[in-house]
């Protein structure tokens, strides 16, 4: 609730300070919980806390794979994969999941993860952000919404504790902020940069 109450409270604010309030972000951190039986037989759980970006704010863009308001960011994969039988295959900033704008939105990350183990390994979903996306402020765009996949197919149901088999690969897709202002307005070296840095791939 630490997370998700202060969109509400901004929200309200925005009409009366629309200088002053930043866009949407993902707000809710994204635990990655596991749970199971690794190779050796050992009983293991592991909570990993991942991000999505934060909203773009009046005169700056949001920060990629950061929360607010905490600004929790992730726990890094060397510490993940030492710790825990977890294999992460993936973990990048998300591409395009910033919303548009004269400053653009956060980005949020994509991870794809696996379990060394040779038995069913337990990943309980508990995700928010998967059916409203985070708003963009002052003709600012929306940023993408969280999606999650097993084995590459979609899960339609976020609220779920799920069983895996030991060959199964979980990705998310967490959400980006929302952008602030009117995309128009946005700078080109601005627009060039997130093009160099691969934030923002043309179609």
């Amino acid at each position: 609730m630490g997370h998700l109450a202060p969109v509400c409270v901004l929200g309200a604010l925005q009409p009366v300070l629309p200088d002053k309030i930043p866009a949407e972000g993902a707000a809710a951190i994204f635990a990655m919980q596991v749970h199971g039986v690794d190779r050796a037989g050992e009983s293991f759980s592991n909570v990993v806390f991942n991000a999505g970006g934060a909203g773009a704010r009046p005169g700056k863009d949001g920060l990629n794979a950061t929360t607010f308001p905490s600004g929790v960011k992730g726990t890094p994969i060397e510490i993940i994969e030492n710790t825990s039988p977890i294999l992460v295959y993936e973990k990048e900033l998300r591409e395009n999941s910033g919303g548009d704008g004269e400053f653009r939105g956060g980005l949020g990350q994509t991870i794809t993860f696996g379990v060394r183990t040779d038995q069913p390994f337990h990943v309980p979903l508990m995700f928010e952000r998967t059916r409203y996306a985070p708003l963009g402020y002052e003709g600012g765009l929306e940023g993408e919404k969280a999606r999650v996949f097993i084995n590459d197919q979609e899960v339609e149901e976020t609220k779920k504790l799920y069983t895996l088999n030991p060959d199964d690969t979980v990705t998310l897709q967490l959400p980006g902020g929302g952008g602030f202002g009117d995309p128009a307005k946005r700078n080109a070296e601005a627009r060039a940069s997130d093009v160099e840095n691969g934030y923002v791939i043309r179609s």
